[in-house]
């Protein structure tokens, strides 16, 4: 019998990778998923719908990414106001090419969590066993906005931006492009990375964190 793809216990379901919320109703059309316990299908819910509408918000989305936060993240927040208010708690107004936008802080544990149920499930699609690491997760679509916020500069991160802009990373084939697109570099499954995209405008990296530290 199939394993999970996150822990040792027998598989008695499939999670979908990313999740299927992260899909708009008619682009669920042969979604990736994996052998997955009930625990690691169902103990990161809560996680998901708050990155799902944190990502949904971004300016640089398609027009997907944005149907997709008309439809499903509004009527989330209208569902749970709690969630409204926690995910813009000192949210901002701010100008950017001459027009306004808001920003707001990410609650990066949660973030990271979801991209690492995520990176994990990945993983056990491309090499067909379990990642027993974590992944240190970036992402500079994150990090804009919070530079926006602060209105300053730290060369570190430009940095790191500019080295991974010049890695040749292969696109693997997706069925929802417009939705998710994945990319990986590497020569194995020990070292590499993983690149993935939403809705063609929010871009997060996948590093194991025992190799990048």
């Amino acid at each position: 019998m199939a394993k999970c793809y996150a822990c040792d216990e027998i598989a008695t379901t499939t999670e979908h990778v990313p999740p299927k919320s992260f899909f708009p109703k008619n682009e669920r059309i042969n979604l990736f998923t994996v052998p997955s316990c009930k625990l690691h299908n169902n103990d990161n819910s809560k996680d998901v719908e708050y990155v799902r509408n944190v990502i949904t918000m971004h300016f640089l989305n398609n027009v997907t990414g944005f149907d997709h936060f008309q439809n499903k993240t509004f009527k989330s927040f209208k569902h749970s106001i709690s969630l409204f208010k926690t995910t813009l708690k000192n949210s901002k107004k701010v100008t950017l090419n001459g027009g306004d936008v808001i920003t707001f802080p990410i609650d990066l544990e949660r973030f990271e969590n979801v991209m690492n149920h995520i990176g994990k499930a990945l993983y056990f699609k491309e090499f067909n066993i379990r990642f027993k690491s974590s992944f240190y997760v970036y992402s500079y679509s994150l990090y804009f906005q919070e530079t926006i916020q602060y209105n300053k500069k730290i060369p570190e991160i430009d940095n790191l931006n500019s080295l991974l802009d010049q890695i040749s990373f292969k696109e693997r084939n997706t069925s929802n492009p417009s939705v998710f697109r994945y990319y990986y570099f590497g020569e194995n499954n020990q070292n590499f990375i993983f690149k993935l995209e939403f809705y063609n405008g929010f871009f997060v990296f996948l590093l194991p964190q025992d190799k990048f530290k």
